[in-house]
């Protein structure tokens, strides 16, 4: 039963990603010598909004379940302040109504290093509507930004608190820089 429910949360969760109609490319080539425009603290210059485009998504839980999910193709934001950047979704309507009420939304930030590498971490908070009690959504993105896109490993990780389970989702994910467009306040 409990591996039931863990796939509902899995097709719901898949299908609150909304595909946009810019394609990411397939494999950007992440270079430590990568000639970046610098900001005014030193940093790659990097804000802007990417694509996003997954291979097959691994899931592994903790009652033993696994199961490999279709990729994902989404855009997002990434904003920047000196080295800090923080990932802010595309989607006019985040709010993922139809399967979960969101309790605690994700803030999606971290650090961009020098040389472009960069690793970001988010925490949600989630009611599924299909699934009873809370669950805590972790957010892990790692990974290199190049002179055109951005490559790297995207996990998250669902703490299902009634079921005392935790399911991992794994995968790699590359895309082009679209443009240099921020979202607007």
């Amino acid at each position: 039963m409990k591996s039931v429910i863990i796939l509902v949360f899995t097709a719901s969760l898949l299908g609150c990603i909304h595909e946009e109609d810019q394609p990411a490319k397939a494999n950007p080539t992440a270079s430590q010598d990568v000639d970046f425009k610098r900001n005014s603290a030193g940093f790659p210059d990097v804000p802007g909004k990417y694509a996003v485009a997954t291979d097959r998504i691994s899931m592994s839980c903790s009652d033993g379940a696994k199961d490999s999910n279709v990729p994902l193709s989404f855009n997002i934001y990434v904003i920047q302040a000196d080295n800090e950047i923080t990932l802010s979704s595309t989607n006019k309507d985040e709010s993922p109504d139809e399967f979960a009420t969101v309790i605690q939304r994700a803030t999606v930030e971290g650090l961009i290093s020098k040389t472009g590498s960069f690793s970001l971490f988010g925490h949600a908070i989630i009611d599924m509507k299909v699934i009873p009690g809370l669950q805590d959504v972790f957010y892990y993105y790692n990974g290199q930004f190049t002179l055109d896109g951005w490559s790297g490993s995207y996990k998250w990780e669902v703490y299902f608190r009634d079921y005392i389970i935790t399911c991992e989702y794994t995968t790699t994910f590359s895309g082009d820089k679209i443009s240099a467009e921020l979202p607007k306040t």
